[in-house]
């Protein structure tokens, strides 16, 4: 949910900024609870968004292992390039595309949230 909603969060850029958001009824914790419960959910489970350009509702969530969550993102995946205004600058086919032809490091770690990077190069990046 901060994700979401919360222009504070560190993530939010990927997430609120996009458009994601959360189903009005899993607000109440109660109704996503109960959700979970009916699809599988597990204490070594993570939630996953089957289409990461939609929110999160039971017909675009799953869960997943932390394990199968990690290899989806090593599928090569479109990155987008905006300025720090938040203006789109271009799209790349892969985080490897985008490092190759921009010469700017540390994309995959913005991309990902790693290490609390926020930019790369004076540049904002998300997944296409």
């Amino acid at each position: 949910m901060r994700r979401c909603y919360n222009p504070n969060h560190k993530a939010y850029h990927r997430y609120g900024k996009r458009g994601i958001i959360v189903d009005g009824l899993w607000h109440d914790f109660s109704m996503f609870k109960l959700w979970a419960l009916d699809n599988g959910y597990k204490d070594n489970l993570s939630i996953d968004r089957i289409d990461n350009n939609l929110g999160y509702c039971p017909q675009n969530c799953q869960w997943v292992t932390i394990k199968e969550n990690s290899q989806k993102d090593k599928v090569k995946k479109a990155v987008n390039q905006y300025d720090i205004e938040g203006n789109f600058v271009a799209t790349y086919l892969s985080i490897e595309e985008a490092k190759r032809k921009t010469g700017i490091k540390h994309i995959g770690d913005v991309v990902r949230g790693s290490y609390g990077h926020k930019t790369a190069g004076g540049y904002v990046w998300e997944y296409a």
